[in-house]
């Protein structure tokens, strides 16, 4: 496998553990040709995560990489994210809304 899809999965992965450690149940989709990468579903809401891993100081287009996401419909308890990854650093969550993307919020955790 090339290194490339080898940082990307292990984001993926990574991403996944904090998803079970806030009380998800999780399903990962194991082809990129979906939405998101991965669903959580929690008790009272439900989480579309597409995760992206970059590296730095690569400008990254945060509206295109939204646009599927926001393109689309969901029920009112589901919350539409990109997760940003670079070597070494937490994550960064954007929620993805319609059309504007709110402020970034970071994740303190970190899973081992």
């Amino acid at each position: 496998m090339n290194k490339y899809y080898m940082r990307s999965y292990r984001a993926e992965r990574e991403a996944y553990k904090i998803l079970v450690s806030e009380g998800f149940s999780v399903v990962r989709a194991s082809s990129s040709k979906g939405v998101c990468d991965l669903v959580g579903i929690g008790t009272k809401i439900i989480k579309l995560v597409e995760v992206k891993y970059h590296n730095d100081g690569v400008r990254i287009d945060y509206r295109k990489e939204a646009e599927p996401l926001a393109k689309l419909e969901c029920p009112s308890n589901c919350s539409k994210e990109i997760w940003y990854r670079s070597d070494g650093k937490e994550f960064i969550r954007r929620i993805v809304g319609s059309p504007v993307i709110p402020a970034i919020q970071k994740i303190k955790t970190k899973v081992k």
